[in-house]
């Protein structure tokens, strides 16, 4: 089969919707860069080729932060609509502190958090840097966006 998708998205307001197409997109070219690069490498290795000088963007880290479970930003979010007085900023709060201290004293040794950015001047965003480039999200509206609520004319 075919499969077609969005490509990535990059807009002045970014949300929800936003990250789970570029989620999709980051994985897609994670499957790729293992296709194409990891096991040539291991081919080229059998065979004694020198691939030494051989580079290609490794963008696990990347979906490490959207993905990895039980801290990562889907898996937060996730909690946090759990909870029953889960806010987007209660959200926005918890994905700060699990990645958003790089580069400090203490860093954060999650995959993912290298891939993450936060600035105070922005508080209710937080950034990405996606294979295609830094991508900043709005959290207003992520946890009602996430709910798994049936429309009740569904539900019947």
């Amino acid at each position: 089969g075919v499969l077609d998708i969005f490509g990535f998205e990059v807009f002045q307001m970014n949300s929800f919707e936003q990250l789970c197409i570029n989620y999709a997109n980051e994985r897609l070219q994670l499957h790729f860069n293992q296709c194409m690069f990891k096991q040539e490498v291991l081919i080229y290795r059998e065979e004694d080729i020198d691939v030494t000088g051989m580079r290609f963007q490794d963008n696990s880290g990347c979906v490490a932060l959207i993905d990895q479970k039980p801290i990562g930003i889907i898996s937060l979010l996730t909690e946090e609509c759990s909870l029953g007085k889960g806010t987007d900023n209660t959200f926005l709060n918890k994905v700060v502190a699990n990645f958003g201290n790089t580069g400090k004293q203490g860093a954060n040794d999650n995959a993912g958090a290298p891939y993450f950015k936060f600035t105070p001047r922005r508080p209710d965003e937080f950034i990405v840097l996606h294979f295609a480039g830094g991508v900043p999200y709005t959290v207003d509206g992520f946890l009602e966006k996430n709910r798994d609520n049936l429309s009740d004319t569904f539900k019947e």
